[in-house]
């Protein structure tokens, strides 16, 4: 057990940290790059320094369907979502990874 604990401090972590870039209503919305590029008007942190501070919603993502679903409602409603990113787009973009929303009404 203990060489183990030792092999688990030793190795670097390689898990990628997933972060939100802030709470904000939909601005836009425009199909490319074979998904949806997403500008909202709330915080726009960066936390990949991605070149564009933008997030995009691959199509290739394992809930596309769902969450185009509940951008597009949340877009037509003019309410706010945070998104969370992880990683940066062949294009780009900041990669959306899980969007969540606290709506009250």
């Amino acid at each position: 057990m203990k060489y183990l604990m030792i092999i688990l401090i030793l190795v670097p972590n390689l898990s990628f940290a997933t972060a939100y870039v802030g709470s904000g209503s939909i601005r836009t919305m425009q199909n490319a790059y074979g998904g949806w590029i997403i500008n909202t008007n709330g915080s726009q942190d960066n936390p990949d320094n991605c070149s564009k501070n933008t997030v995009i919603l691959q199509s290739d993502h394992g809930q596309y369907q769902e969450m185009l679903s509940f951008l597009l409602t949340a877009y037509a409603a003019n309410k706010p979502v945070n998104v969370a990113v992880n990683g940066c787009h062949s294009a780009g973009y900041k990669k959306l990874v899980f969007v969540h929303s606290a709506w009250n009404n």
